[in-house]
């Protein structure tokens, strides 16, 4: 469970760095 959400952190970035 830890791993998904490490994984899901650098994805949020990555969306939110896309959208700007």
């Amino acid at each position: 469970m830890v791993g998904l959400v490490l994984n899901l952190i650098p994805l949020l970035r990555v969306t939110r760095a896309k959208r700007i």
